[in-house]
C-alpha cells in the first residue's frame, strides 16, 4: 500500500491482461489479483486506495468483456469480483447496477447447478450491499430469474437460501410503484416450498423467515389472493421455530415473521395466535434474552396479539410473564421495548383469569420494573398511562398497595399527572390508580407528593371528562 503497489497491480490489469493469450494463464493471473485485493480490502486505508485506483472496475470489465459471457473465466471469477465490489464499491456506485445486470444476463443462459449457485450468491451480495433502490426493470428481471432458479432447482439448498435472501432484500429496496408488481403469491409459494423441502436446513429456514418478514412489512396493501397464500405460510414459520430451537438466527427471523404476519390483518393475527406462535415467541425470548432484534420483534408481536382477550392465557403463563419482565430489565434503556412491555402487561392486567392475574401480582420484580420504567421515561405518555393502569389493576390488597407506595408508585403517579396535564387518558389512569392506592397508603406519603393538589388540578383542567371527575371525587 505504502509503496504504490495497488496502483502498480491496477496498471497491469488495465494495460496487460488482454495481452495474455492463454486462457489458463489469464485465469491464473486474475485469480491471484483477486486474492491479493481480497486480502488488502480488509484494511481500511487500502480500501480507499482500491476505490481510487479503479482496479475493481477494471477486473469487472475484464470478466464482463471476455469472449463468451458463459466461459470459464466469467463463471469462476464472477463471484469473487462481485464480492470485491460489495466490499469496496460505494453504495450508489453504478458498478453495482452494472454487475447486477451482468449477473442476470448470465442467468438467462444455459447453466449448470454449480454455476447457478455462484451467480445467485453473487446477486445476493450485490443486492444486500446496495443502499439505493433498484429500478423497476432490473427489479423485475432479478425477481423473475430468482423464482425461475428456485423452481428448477428445488433440491439445491444453496440456491434456495440465496434466493430467499434476494427476495428479502428486494422487498426493502423497491420503489413504491414497483411493490404491487413484485409482491405476488409466486414469491410466497416459492419460499414456502423451499422451507418444506429443506426443513432441517437452519440457515435456509432463517433466510425464508426473513423473506416472509420483509415481504409482509413492505409498504402498501397486500392483495387478497396473496394474503390467502400467506395464511398457509404461518405454519411453516412455526415449524421452523420448533425444529431449530437453539438457532438464534432462525428464532430471530421467525419472531420477525410472526410480527409482520400479525400486522397484515386482524384475521391473520388470530391465525398467528392459534398456530402455536405465542409459545414459540416465549421460548425464543427465554432462550435468547441477549438478542435485541429478537426481543423487539417478539414484543411487537405480543402487543398485536394481546389485543385479543382470548390470547391472555397463552401469553400470561408464568414462563411467558418471566420472559416479558426479563426483557424489560435487560433493555430498560430502550424506550421502544419498554413501551411495548408496559402495554403488554397493562393489557394482561385487565384479565379476569385468576392464573394470569396471579402471575402478575406474585412476580418478584414485575411491579418494581414497571415503576422503574415510569421513573426512566417521565415524558413518555404511553408508558405513564400503561404503568398507571397496571398499578390500579393489581392493587387488590393493602400489602400490595403498601409495596407499590414503598417503591415510589405514588410519586410516579403524581409526576405523571404533572408532566401530562393536557393528556386526559394519562390523567384518567393516574386518578384511577390513586383511588385504588389511597386506602392502603400512609397520609404522609400522600401529602408529601401533593396528591390532593394534582387531583384538583386535573379535575379543573378536564371538566368534560367524566372518568377524571368520578375518579377524582
Amino acid at each position: 500500500f505504502d509503496s504504490g503497489g495497488i496502483d502498480a497491480v491496477s496498471n497491469i490489469v488495465r494495460f496487460h491482461v488482454r495481452n495474455i493469450v492463454s486462457d489458463e494463464d489469464q485465469l491464473y493471473f486474475l485469480e491471484n489479483v483477486c486474492a491479493l485485493i481480497m486480502v488488502l480490502s480488509t484494511n481500511s486505508n487500502c480500501v480507499v486506495a482500491i476505490k481510487s485506483s479503479g482496479i475493481v472496475d477494471d477486473l469487472f470489465s475484464v470478466v464482463k468483456s471476455s469472449d463468451n459471457a458463459d466461459n470459464y473465466i466469467s463463471e469462476h471469477l464472477l463471484l469473487t469480483v462481485i464480492e470485491l465490489i460489495s466490499k469496496t464499491g460505494d453504495e450508489n456506485n453504478e458498478l453495482f447496477t452494472a454487475a447486477l445486470s451482468f449477473a442476470i444476463r448470465m442467468m438467462e443462459m444455459p447453466t449448470t447447478e454449480d454455476r447457478l449457485i455462484n451467480i445467485i450468491v453473487s446477486i445476493h451480495l450485490i443486492v444486500s450491499s446496495m443502499d439505493c433502490c433498484i429500478d423497476a426493470i432490473l427489479s423485475r428481471k432479478v425477481r423473475d430469474q430468482v423464482l425461475n432458479a428456485m423452481c428448477h432447482m428445488p433440491s439445491s439448498a444453496a440456491v434456495q437460501e440465496a434466493s430467499c435472501y434476494i427476495i428479502s432484500f428486494l422487498c426493502t429496496k423497491m420503489d413504491d410503484d414497483v411493490i404491487p408488481t413484485l409482491r405476488t403469491s409466486d414469491e410466497i409459494v416459492a419460499i414456502r416450498n423451499a422451507m418444506r423441502v429443506h426443513q432441517t436446513h437452519s440457515s435456509l429456514q432463517a433466510a425464508a423467515c426473513l423473506a416472509i418478514r420483509n415481504f409482509c412489512a413492505a409498504r402498501g396493501n397486500i392483495e387478497d389472493k396473496v394474503v390467502t397464500v400467506l395464511f398457509e405460510s404461518i405454519n411453516d414459520v412455526v415449524k421452523a421455530s420448533v425444529t431449530h430451537p437453539k438457532s438464534p438466527i432462525v428464532q430471530e427471523n421467525a419472531c420477525g415473521a410472526f410480527w409482520a404476519l400479525s400486522t397484515v390483518s386482524d384475521h391473520m393475527a388470530l391465525s398467528v395466535a392459534s398456530s402455536g406462535a405465542i409459545e414459540c415467541i416465549i421460548e425464543a425470548m427465554s432462550e435468547f434474552p441477549g438478542l435485541l432484534s429478537l426481543q423487539d420483534d417478539a414484543c411487537s408481536t405480543l402487543v398485536v396479539l394481546v389485543a385479543e382477550e382470548e390470547n391472555f392465557e397463552a401469553i400470561g403463563t408464568e414462563r411467558g410473564f418471566d420472559a416479558i419482565i426479563n426483557c424489560l430489565g435487560q433493555y430498560a434503556s430502550n424506550m421502544a421495548i419498554s413501551e411495548r412491555v408496559c402495554s403488554i402487561v397493562a393489557a394482561l392486567s385487565t384479565t379476569n383469569l385468576f392464573e394470569v392475574k396471579l402471575a402478575i401480582i406474585e412476580h418478584e420484580i414485575a411491579v418494581n420494573r414497571i415503576i422503574e420504567c415510569m421513573y426512566r421515561y417521565p415524558q413518555n405518555s404511553h408508558i405513564q398511562m400503561a404503568g398507571s393502569e397496571i398499578i390500579s389493576l393489581i392493587s387488590v390488597d393493602e400489602y400490595i398497595m403498601s409495596d407499590i407506595a414503598g417503591l415510589g408508585g405514588i410519586d410516579r403517579l403524581s409526576t405523571a399527572m404533572q408532566q401530562h396535564l393536557d393528556n386526559s387518558l394519562v390523567q384518567e389512569k393516574a386518578c384511577e390508580a390513586l383511588k385504588m392506592l389511597i386506602p392502603g397508603v400512609e397520609n404522609d406519603i400522600l401529602m408529601g407528593n401533593d396528591v390532593g393538589k394534582w387531583i384538583i388540578v386535573s379535575m379543573r383542567r378536564h371538566k368534560e371528562n367524566s372518568k377524571v371527575q368520578i375518579q377524582g371525587i
